[in-house]
């Protein structure tokens, strides 16, 4: 007969209360189910571990060795048990989220306040990271959900648009376009225009959206990355659009950012997961958070 978990608590309790009909009640059965109990156990181990010869209850010279490694079993079992539930209850764990850095340094701080006060226990890692990496960390399972731009004919990768992010204008404050009232596409050809390399997904979205309006915009330079544009923007070497979470880094800088009148051009900003995996209840917890902060524009 194998040992169980009620045994071993019948016996345990039994001990506590010292009789049978209070460690009866506590576990909520009657006493020949508690008796039955302690006679499987005793089976089990082979051994009496109630000394039966007097009244109340007498343990054993066995029963007196085995009861701080039943105590010790049921305390141990009670623990992990409380572990899991915690987990699927989303009380305790980790979270490992990859989303980009202008992400990172916008909207992160808001799903994480309203995330913390609701699941204080639950840690959660962040990795930044480009549009393409997040979704490379999605994909390996390295992380549970990212937060980018839309990825472009990605297979096994489920995206879920809650944000329309538009591209704005950003110029030196000096330059003469801070003055007028209205800025539209067309009129940002005669400017010299600050280009992301060919490569960014940002540059590629954006001219797909000039393409469409048939807007062709020029300029002498080219950079990788988001502080690299806005430095020369900063010194007046030219103009650019950046999408609008983006246009938060221009604080500090001599730049100005306008809204771009006209059909807008946008990215989809969401939450990407594997379909090959599915969430855990703290990681799903947490993208229910992000989904709502992004949707409701609250950053």
């Amino acid at each position: 007969m194998k040992l169980t978990i009620d045994s071993i608590s019948a016996f345990v309790s039994l001990v506590h209360f010292g009789n049978y009909q209070t460690a009866a009640a506590s576990l909520k059965v009657t006493q020949p189910a508690l008796t039955r109990r302690i006679q499987r156990l005793e089976d089990a181990l082979g051994a009496q571990l109630i000394d039966r010869r007097y009244r109340g209850v007498s343990l054993t010279a066995l029963g007196t060795n085995y009861l701080p490694i039943a105590i010790r079993t049921v305390h141990d079992f009670n623990r992990s048990n409380q572990q899991i539930k915690d987990l699927v209850s989303a009380r305790t764990g980790t979270v490992k989220v990859a989303m980009n850095m202008t992400i990172a340094t916008t909207i992160l701080p808001n799903i994480l306040k309203t995330f913390s006060e609701l699941h204080p226990n639950v840690s959660v890692k962040i990795t930044e990271g480009s549009g393409p990496n997040v979704v490379e960390k999605v994909l390996s399972g390295e992380v549970e959900f990212g937060i980018a731009p839309c990825p472009t004919s990605v297979e096994r990768i489920d995206f879920e648009k809650c944000y329309s992010d538009p591209f704005m204008l950003v110029a030196h404050r000096d330059h003469e376009l801070h003055i007028q009232p209205t800025v539209t596409w067309q009129c940002l050809e005669k400017y010299s225009f600050i280009k992301m390399r060919p490569e960014s997904g940002t540059r590629r979205l954006l001219e797909k959206g000039l393409d469409d309006l048939g807007v062709h915009l020029t300029g002498q330079y080219e950079v990788g990355h988001l502080p690299a544009l806005l430095s020369l923007v900063g010194h007046n070497l030219g103009v650019s659009a950046v999408p609008d979470l983006s246009s938060t880094a221009i604080h500090n800088l001599p730049i100005i950012s306008r809204k771009i009148n006209g059909p807008a051009i946008c990215r989809s900003i969401g939450i990407l997961t594997s379909q090959d995996s599915s969430l855990s209840p703290a990681a799903l917890a947490l993208k229910t958070i992000a989904k709502n902060v992004l949707e409701s524009q609250k950053f």
